[in-house]
């Protein structure tokens, strides 16, 4: 079913100034303007008595852009912020610390995006087995226990984006039927368009939240652990699949079915490809998991 934001009132950032442009202030009748944008300090404002003002100096940030309907909330943006290779490199050493001490450590899982993993292939010249290999070796190396393909996510996903077309068309809609593996997307139709649209989006998950769904119920089962004693990140080529990874509707008994999103930027690649750990066969990723369970 479609999904919905709520309180979305919040548009600052904490400490943080609001970075939309100003907005000037409303004059009766017809006011003309003209725009200096030639002057080194700026835009000036040339109005119709020749006065000159400086306007305010605009600004956008990185997470200007994960909503596409303006400003993101601050709850947004401290999603985004907390979600970074610190937290997985502090959950590792926890768990070092446990083994240790003879406690029982939590289980880490790594599941690598197609996009990301074509990302470094092509920026270091490998090939997609090789960026796999290697990243797969990085991970291993740091005390990752399990590492995954998302590829599988998504094969399942266009699996039951299948079925569910087929449903809506035997029972006569609504069509069109709207993709959903894009939560940007999501939360731009969410803010702006409201019921107009969310009939039309799929209910099925993105291929992320497929492979979180599987980690943290199938995977988990199978060895013999509760949900919460896995930790489960993904690299991912997008920053508003950390915003995806946080929403409610894939949260059960506060445990998401995905802890973390880290994004495959310039830092990433450097951290994980001038380690120069020893490579591995992308054979030892897991690449499917049996689904005794429906989607």
């Amino acid at each position: 079913m479609a999904l919905k934001l709520s309180d979305l009132n919040d548009f600052l950032a904490p400490s943080a100034a609001c970075t939309k442009p100003a907005e000037p202030t409303a004059t009766k009748g017809v006011v003309k303007i003209q725009l200096e944008l030639e002057d080194p300090k700026g835009a000036l404002m040339l109005d119709k008595s020749a006065r000159v003002a400086e306007l305010p100096k605009a600004t956008i940030t990185l997470t200007d852009c994960l909503a596409c309907s303006g400003c993101v909330t601050s709850a947004e943006a401290m999603l985004v912020d907390l979600q970074n290779f610190k937290e997985v490199l502090s959950v590792l050493e926890e768990n070092k610390l446990c083994r240790e001490t003879g406690k029982p450590p939590r289980l880490i899982v790594c599941t690598i995006s197609p996009q990301s993993r074509a990302s470094i292939a092509a920026k270091y010249s490998l090939t997609s087995e090789e960026a796999m290999g290697k990243l797969a070796s990085f991970f291993y190396s740091i005390g990752v226990d399990v590492v995954l393909d998302a590829a599988v996510g998504r094969a399942l996903s266009l699996i039951e984006s299948q079925r569910e077309f087929v449903e809506r068309f035997r029972s006569g809609g609504p069509f069109p039927m709207l993709a959903s593996a894009c939560p940007g997307w999501i939360c731009y139709a969410e803010k702006t368009q409201g019921a107009n649209v969310l009939p039309l989006i799929s209910a099925t998950r993105s291929a992320q939240q497929i492979v979180g769904m599987l980690v943290k119920v199938d995977l988990a089962a199978r060895r013999g652990l509760r949900p919460e004693q896995v930790y489960h990140f993904s690299v991912m080529p997008c920053l508003d699949k950390k915003l995806e990874a946080a929403r409610s509707d894939f949260i059960k008994d506060d445990v998401r079915d995905v802890d973390c999103v880290i994004t495959t930027g310039p830092s990433f690649y450097l951290y994980c490809l001038q380690t120069d750990p020893p490579q591995v066969s992308s054979s030892r990723c897991c690449s499917s998991l049996p689904l005794p369970l429906p989607l």
